[in-house]
């Protein structure tokens, strides 16, 4: 590649060009990430070099790379069911940190934080859920008919699991 002197322009944005801050090579805008605040509403690195400048990123600060990806991931997971990360974060205290069903943190391991619960018909935010409550409700199809059909058949089935559990014991 020839050697860019110091008048060469970093953006053409006539040709929806720019330079990557990295390569040094001159790509089409489409080549760049989106960023609100850079000229041209792209960014200073082309994907490539944004992506091993981000891989180098976390991992020469994996604590804060867990905190900024975990922040990101809640302000997206609460922006789908509408509610404010300030609501989750009000409803979390409110529900002293644990699951509203179950009163238990959350049990999946993958998961560090309670899930946000919703009316699927009608999006309204019911409360914060570990995800075994929360994948039993969506298996269940929200339909309490079934739910109290399942309590029962638990219920029904109780004499039978005190007499096994007292051959046992």
């Amino acid at each position: 590649m020839a050697k860019l002197g110091p008048k060469f322009r970093v953006t053409n944005l006539g040709a929806r060009t720019k330079r990557c801050h990295i390569c040094k090579e001159v790509k089409p805008f489409e080549e760049f990430p989106k960023s609100a605040n850079s000229i041209g509403g792209v960014g200073s690195r082309c994907r490539p070099c944004e992506s091993v400048y981000q891989s180098e990123w976390r991992r020469r600060n994996p604590e804060l790379a867990f905190q900024t990806n975990s922040r990101a991931q809640l302000k997206d997971m609460c922006r789908r069911v509408g509610i404010t990360v300030e609501r989750y974060e009000r409803e979390l205290a409110a529900q002293g940190g644990v699951c509203k069903i179950c009163h238990l943190p959350n049990r999946d391991a993958r998961k560090r934080r309670l899930n946000i619960d919703h009316d699927h018909v009608t999006g309204e935010f019911r409360g914060l859920l570990c995800s075994t409550c929360n994948s039993a409700l969506g298996h269940f199809g929200d339909n309490i008919a079934l739910m109290e059909a399942a309590i029962a058949y638990l219920r029904a089935s109780k004499p039978l699991f005190q007499v096994l559990d007292g051959i046992d014991g």
